[in-house]
């Protein structure tokens, strides 16, 4: 898969270092329009999804702006943030259908990645798989594996971390792929109580992804019935400062006002937190 000017700022954005992407995309030049417009809808995507970490939600003054400008990528951005927020089913197929729309007019990145984003969360998984097909990129994999994951498909996903991982072990998007896959093995140890292997396999996870919530959650849970409280107490520090808005960040607000409230003094995190 041949690179373009723009693959490494895509890359950043994919498996969430926005920071990084803005600068990345501040230090790259691009020609084209369609390049232009690409690079304009991933500044603003970084932004909204930095706005959706710390805040919890998006402001609705950007998704109208977005939704009239003549950019198609911020186009399907505005509709895409949109489905994340949707409270029912009916929104959330009626705004799949409008992300189906804009993959068929505009075939470009955002609009297929968003698209089958919206298919795999609504269960189309084949419609998914069809649709990240679509574009032959490295992100359109990872997000093919993260598809096959979620069909309980962990042998196909494991063979296309291993291709992906092929191509450029060293890359970000190839230590996301092998993130993925430690991630599912971590959860599935988890389910069966067996807290070593799946602390070992979050910890593989963390060391190519330490920004992915799920896998800092993992650790949290896993530390928590080892008890390993001052590790725990590290990763749920690690998640307030990557993922303010998380719903275990939340809890576990609550419960230190709880506590504060009654007047118990806290000196960490409060070992409840982590439903064992």
């Amino acid at each position: 898969m041949e690179e373009d000017e723009l693959s490494q700022c895509r890359a950043l954005y994919y498996v969430g270092l926005y920071d990084l992407c803005i600068a990345r995309c501040g230090a790259t030049h691009v020609t084209g329009t369609l390049a232009q417009q690409e690079k304009e809808g991933m500044l603003y995507a970084c932004r909204l999804m930095q706005s959706r970490q710390m805040q919890g939600n998006v402001n609705p003054n950007e998704i109208r702006a977005m939704s009239a400008s003549p950019n198609p990528f911020l186009r399907s951005l505005a509709v895409y943030t949109q489905f994340l927020a949707a409270t029912s089913s009916q929104e959330q197929l009626t705004l799949y259908h409008q992300l189906r729309a804009l993959m068929q007019e505009q075939a470009n990145t955002f609009s297929v990645f968003f698209a089958a984003s919206a298919a795999a969360a609504l269960g189309n998984f084949s419609d998914a798989l069809q649709f990240a097909s679509q574009l032959q990129l490295l992100e359109m994999r990872v997000l093919k594996l993260q598809i096959l994951l979620l069909m309980n498909r962990g042998d196909l996903a494991e063979e296309e971390a291993r291709q992906v991982a092929a191509q450029n072990d060293d890359a970000p998007l190839s230590k996301l792929a092998t993130a993925l896959v430690d991630t599912r093995k971590a959860a599935a140890n988890i389910q069966r109580r067996d807290w070593n292997s799946a602390f070992e396999d979050a910890l593989k996870a963390y060391q190519q992804a330490p920004q992915d919530s799920d896998t800092l959650v993992n650790l949290i849970c896993c530390c928590r019935n080892m008890k390993r409280h001052q590790d725990a107490d590290f990763y749920v520090e690690r998640l307030s400062s990557v993922a303010p808005s998380h719903p275990m960040v939340a809890k576990m607000r609550e419960l230190h006002a709880a506590f504060a409230n009654a007047g118990v003094p806290q000196t960490a995190s409060p070992r409840t937190a982590v439903p064992l």
